[in-house]
């Protein structure tokens, strides 16, 4: 059935599960209901500035996405008690792809659940997997030491500085509230491993070399990815992220064209075997001019709204093809030109540091956020609230997560 079809009515008849209450399912809410998709809103948290949206009709209130076992039973009994049968799951969190692909048998038995198998998200999910991957590919990444005992920790020939990471982020992250920590001695390397390994176990650390540069060499390629190609995709600069060094999140994205970039991507997700919306990250090496592969996210990211006004939708492309609607598609590459994305919240801050570091001009600064190709995450003045509760969320972001 033809999409135009369906627009004429005033809703679908199936629609779309958002897994996340913040920016991301805030974007993909806003999507889908300018396409008159119906939506409903779970999170493990019960603050979020999607839940401000005139669109979020009904939220419901998870188990946190760790407990496995607890978060697909809960997706399951809600989706049976609000009548979600046949609906999908977008997720917006790492946590939930492992859960929905780990038990995509049991919930594909409800849901349409367009995740990866397992195998697949495995390689992603655990950076170990993922590093090796890559290499067999041939695709450049970090030097990345992965130690077994500490006698190899004591011997092994490295340039300092360095950075600790694990190869699956959320215990680390929780704990530490950063993604990485640099060292810069050997002392120090055995002492934060030391620490680390209190938590977790020393082979499910990564050692990996610091790729030197600004933010400026930071890219990412996004694409809606099917059969070995890309329905949709674009290359794109990650100018700031928060933190500068080793960010959790971007917070000013710019749209650039870079056709290597592109190249490696597909060669990846092709391999991958990978269907649907994804995010692949890289920085390039000043020192060799190689870009250097860093991760994937397999979900909806955060910037993806960065396409909202030149008619690329991404959360409605995917809806129409697990549906199986005719929809005519984009090549994004073909039509944004000089677009941004911006997260003033968390952008703000690090902004105004690189300006007294010199490293960004205040008049530069101003025309980014004034600049009427610009799209701001939260502000639209049809759905105005989420901009001003982002504001206010800030005192609860920073004490829960740090940021």
């Amino acid at each position: 059935m033809a999409v135009t079809e369906y627009l004429k009515q005033p809703s679908f008849p199936y629609g779309v599960v958002i897994l996340g209450n913040e920016t991301q399912g805030l974007g993909i809410l806003r999507s889908l209901a300018r396409r008159g998709v119906p939506t409903v809103v779970i999170d493990q948290d019960r603050w979020g500035v999607a839940l401000a949206s005139k669109y979020c009709r009904k939220f419901f209130h998870s188990p946190p996405y760790r407990e496995y076992h607890a978060f697909v039973e809960f997706l399951i009994e809600t989706g049976k008690k609000h009548g979600l049968e046949n609906w999908t799951l977008f997720p917006t969190d790492d946590e939930q792809v492992r859960a929905l692909s780990e038990n995509k048998s049991i919930i594909s038995c409800f849901y349409r659940n367009w995740i990866p198998d397992w195998p697949s998200i495995e390689i992603v999910y655990d950076k170990s997997k993922f590093y090796s991957f890559a290499q067999q590919l041939g695709i450049d990444i970090p030097q990345t030491k992965v130690f077994f005992s500490w006698e190899e920790v004591a011997a092994v020939e490295i340039s300092f500085p360095v950075i600790i990471k694990p190869a699956v982020k959320e215990v680390f992250f929780k704990t530490y509230r950063k993604k990485a920590i640099e060292v810069h001695s050997r002392k120090e390397l055995i002492r934060q491993l030391r620490q680390i390994t209190r938590i977790i176990e020393l082979d499910k650390l990564l050692v990996q070399e610091i790729i030197p540069g600004p933010s400026s060499l930071q890219f990412s390629y996004a694409a809606f990815f099917k059969n070995g190609v890309p329905e949709i995709d674009l290359t794109a600069r990650r100018t700031r992220q928060h933190p500068m060094d080793y960010g959790r999140a971007s917070t000013f994205v710019e749209v650039v064209d870079f056709p290597q970039l592109r190249d490696i991507s597909v060669k990846l997700l092709g391999a991958l075997n990978y269907y649907g919306v994804c995010e692949v990250e890289f920085k390039k090496d000043h020192r060799t001019d190689k870009l250097k592969l860093l991760e994937i996210n397999a979900r909806f990211w955060g910037w993806h709204t960065l396409t909202e006004s030149t008619g690329i939708n991404w959360p409605f492309n995917l809806f129409c093809d697990i549906y199986e609607l005719d929809y005519s598609r984009y090549h994004a590459s073909a039509v944004i030109k000089k677009k941004q994305w911006l997260k003033m919240t968390t952008d703000l801050p690090i902004a105004l540091h690189e300006c007294v570091k010199n490293r960004l001009s205040v008049l530069k600064l101003i025309g980014q956020y004034l600049s009427f190709s610009t799209i701001h995450v939260t502000f639209n003045w049809k759905d105005p609230l989420p901009f001003i509760i982002e504001w206010l969320l800030i005192p609860y972001l920073w004490i829960k997560r740090g940021y």
